[in-house]
């Protein structure tokens, strides 16, 4: 991710600073904090065609989910949050994700989403 793009997760996620572990990496998958501190998310897969980007990632914590952010770039040097959406279940692939996102298993109520 280049610096604009995580400075917009970071500001969507409320985070002090951008924390998502790679694929297949370790990071905090449940409530319990262990030692060294891991992040809370965990990217999944992404993507960026023209000016638009989406990052699938799974948290970890007390309820472990998975979300669905979508940026758009303005400029250079900056990404404008879009649409964002949590689920219960794991998408496998792009084709996957884009049928349960149709099929409304992903919440946008903001309140739910990180």
């Amino acid at each position: 991710m280049s610096g604009p793009l995580k400075k917009a997760f970071v500001l969507v996620t409320g985070e002090i600073h951008f924390e998502l572990a790679d694929p297949g990496t370790r990071y905090q998958a449940t409530d319990i904090v262990g030692s060294p501190r891991l992040p809370t998310r965990r990217m999944i897969f992404g993507g960026i065609k023209g000016d638009t980007c989406f990052v699938y990632y799974e948290h970890g914590g007390f309820s472990h989910s998975y979300v669905v952010v979508v940026f758009r770039k303005t400029s250079k040097a900056s990404w404008k949050f879009l649409w964002g959406g949590t689920g219960l279940e794991r998408a496998n692939n792009l084709v996957d994700l884009r049928k349960k996102i149709g099929e409304c298993r992903f919440s946008d109520d903001e309140s739910y989403y990180w």
